[in-house]
């Protein structure tokens, strides 16, 4: 039997990151990333949330792939399941979309 989760929790987690990535051509790449998730039921955990990217090179190039302001959006369904105290099975399905 699913377990709800009431209310919003500090728990749900919230994720911001940036990196800033030197080449050795000397071009530049920026990635801004963010993640929220909210948590809907906690056994069998199941969190539902949203994953946002910006990613970009100062200059394109050819020899790798070098985004130019690359937006990413995806919702997605997080599941974990604790079979015994010390094996847990878990996946997560997204769906998104994407322009450059």
């Amino acid at each position: 039997m699913a377990r709800r989760k009431i209310p919003h929790a500090a728990a749900d987690p919230v994720a911001l990151a940036f990196r800033h990535g030197i080449y050795s051509d000397d071009n530049t790449r920026e990635t801004v990333r963010v993640e929220y998730g909210h948590r809907l039921f906690e056994s069998p955990s199941l969190t539902v949330g949203y994953d946002g990217i910006f990613d970009d090179t100062k200059e394109g190039v050819t020899p790798y792939y070098s985004p130019e302001q690359l937006f990413l959006q995806r919702v997605f369904l997080r599941g974990e399941l604790t079979v015994r105290e010390s094996l847990s099975v878990g996946g997560r399905v997204a769906a998104g979309y994407g322009w450059e």
